[in-house]
């Protein structure tokens, strides 16, 4: 289970999500409510390995780094795996699965 900062909700994770898990809907969390919701066919650790590299190079393009380059530190960054998507047969269409699933 996971609550959701900003809501207080709680929901729950129906699969177990570990950092080399693929095809996975996540949330980052920041200590002051913020959160995004991401998605990524790759494992899970190798998407956050990604946003922890926009923050130390300062790019403060990219929203969530931006968030925690301006106003938060690297550290108070929380990620949690919420949902995995199964891959569908045509590998053209997975990234349009996670895509539907990241807007519910």
């Amino acid at each position: 289970m996971y609550v959701c900062l900003p809501t207080s909700r709680t929901y729950e994770i129906k699969k177990c999500i570990t950092c080399t898990t693929k095809g996975v809907m996540y949330m980052l969390q920041c200590s002051c409510n913020t959160i995004c919701i991401g998605k990524t066919s790759r494992a899970l650790k190798v998407r956050l390995g990604e946003h922890k590299s926009t923050i130390r190079r300062q790019e403060i393009t990219l929203p969530v780094a931006r968030h925690f380059i301006e106003q938060r530190s690297i550290n108070e960054l929380r990620c949690v795996g919420i949902e995995t998507v199964h891959p569908p047969r045509r590998d053209d269409d997975y990234d349009n699965k996670l895509l539907k699933r990241e807007a519910m």
